[in-house]
């Protein structure tokens, strides 16, 4: 059985949703206080409608090498310091 993957765009999608659910749950969600469903679904909305005025795109900070480089070497410190 061969292995599965999502393409290169689906990644990028899927990890740009989580993140815009994870924004909004940390700055509207939790740190707001709703009395009702209607005034959660206004604020929501509202965030939405003031975080998409003005929208960046995403750059990568980091060569994909790097970013291997770095798990590399957390894994071997973690494999060392619980030998």
């Amino acid at each position: 059985m061969g292995s599965f993957g999502f393409p290169k765009l689906t990644r990028f999608w899927l990890t740009e949703t989580v993140f815009r659910f994870a924004l909004l749950t940390q700055r509207q969600i939790k740190r707001g206080s709703h009395k009702s469903v209607a005034s959660l679904i206004y604020a929501i909305e509202d965030f939405m409608q003031t975080h998409n005025k003005d929208p960046k795109s995403f750059h990568w900070q980091k060569t994909s090498v790097q970013i291997l480089t770095s798990i590399t070497r957390f894994a071997s410190h973690t494999v060392q310091s619980h030998s």
